[in-house]
């Protein structure tokens, strides 16, 4: 889990550093088309049944021992 918060918040790091291509429309597509890419990807992948039932069984640990979800809290 600790590496999912990692692995995302590098790839939002990276995704927000990167810079338009030119200042033209096609440019301006092209970037935001790869950016919707890239965080839909992530999106798919938090959303997998194995992925959802990782977080329900830590959300029931989280009670107990206090890890913290709320990054994953929606």
């Amino acid at each position: 889990m600790d590496q999912w918060v990692v692995t995302i918040k590098e790839t939002i790091d990276r995704e927000n550093a990167k810079k338009k291509e030119g200042s033209s429309a096609q440019g301006e597509t092209e970037y935001w088309r790869q950016r919707n890419a890239t965080f839909n990807t992530l999106f798919q992948q938090l959303n997998l049944p194995q992925v959802k039932k990782i977080l329900t069984v830590l959300k029931q640990k989280h009670e107990s021992d206090g890890y913290n979800m709320e990054a994953f809290d929606a």
